[in-house]
Order: structure tokens, then C-alpha cells, then sequence
């Protein structure tokens, strides 16, 4: 049985396609990519037990935050937002900001560090223009690289500013 939190090896590759996603090839099919907050799964047809477990390792290995279940002989993919039946080219939104507590600031005030990489396809620059537009600073920190600090005492508030700069 194969180890369910990283990518098995057989049949597998993993790399960066030209759109800058990251790709989990089995066989001839990217089973999985992904890219910021955006995640594609695909079959290539093949609904077997590997095709699912190599979707549901990459899941871990990467902390993409899904899982590909089977019931009644149907594949559904579930996620923090609930469960949803597969299908091939199914695009799913990561909606989980990871978030690391730093120290308060002087006044107190609590802060949190997230990876500048939630702001999907931006740069590190863009990704700080707008974190800056939300509150968001840089976090010159050696302890988190690329990091993007926010004061907050609601990160469910947090997270849906900084989504909702993806949408615009």
C-alpha cells in the first residue's frame, strides 16, 4: 500500500507547466495542478484506485486541502466548502489561507503572517501592492520568507479582503 501523504513515485512526475502551475503527472494525465488558490483535477478517464490515491497524496503532500472520495461507485471531491461530484477538468478554489501567529504589534493588536502565494499569479511585488491595499504589509522577517503580515482580530474577515482582490 502506498503512503498516503506524499507522491508516489511510479508513473509519476512532478513540474511546473508554462502557466506556472505545478503538475502532478500519472502516466500521461496531470492528475492534479495547481497554482495560488486554484486547483484542477483530472482523471484522464481513468477512475481507479491509483489515479485517486496519487490526487489525494498530492493533496497532503502540498496542503491543497481536498480529498477524492469514492461512493456507490461515483467519485466526489471534498473540501472545507463541502462535497462536490468529480469530474474531469473540475477547477476547485482554495478557500483556506494558511496562517502562521507572529507577534503583536506595539499597541497589542495581534497579527498573523500568510505566503505572499495567496495572492494567486502576482508576483511578490504585486502581491504586496495589494496586501498594502487591505492593511496588509510585507513581513521583514527572516523567520517567514515572502511573507505578508495583517493585523486582525477576525481572519475570516481577513481572508475574504484578500479573495476578494483575486476576483478583481
Amino acid at each position: 500500500m502506498g503512503q498516503a501523504h506524499i507522491v508516489g513515485k511510479t508513473a509519476t512526475t512532478i513540474y511546473e507547466d508554462d502557466r506556472g502551475y505545478t503538475c502532478v503527472k500519472y502516466h500521461k494525465t496531470d492528475v492534479v495542478k495547481f497554482k495560488g488558490n486554484v486547483i484542477l483535477l483530472d482523471s484522464g478517464g481513468w477512475l481507479t484506485h491509483t489515479t485517486k490515491m496519487r490526487m489525494n497524496q498530492a493533496s497532503k503532500q502540498f496542503n491543497l486541502g481536498f480529498q477524492v472520495r469514492q461512493e456507490n461507485k461515483e467519485w466526489y471531491v471534498y473540501t472545507d466548502a463541502g462535497k462536490v461530484q468529480f469530474f474531469n477538468g473540475i477547477k476547485i478554489k482554495k478557500k483556506h489561507i494558511e496562517w502562521t501567529r507572529v507577534n503583536s504589534d506595539v499597541n497589542g493588536n495581534p497579527r498573523f503572517v500568510c505566503h505572499y502565494l495567496v495572492f494567486e499569479g502576482c508576483t511578490y511585488e504585486e502581491a504586496i501592492r495589494k496586501a498594502n491595499s487591505i492593511g496588509g504589509r510585507k513581513f521583514h522577517n527572516k523567520q517567514y520568507g515572502g511573507g505578508l503580515v495583517f493585523q486582525s482580530y477576525n481572519l475570516d474577515s481577513t481572508e475574504t479582503a484578500i479573495l476578494s482582490t483575486l476576483d478583481a
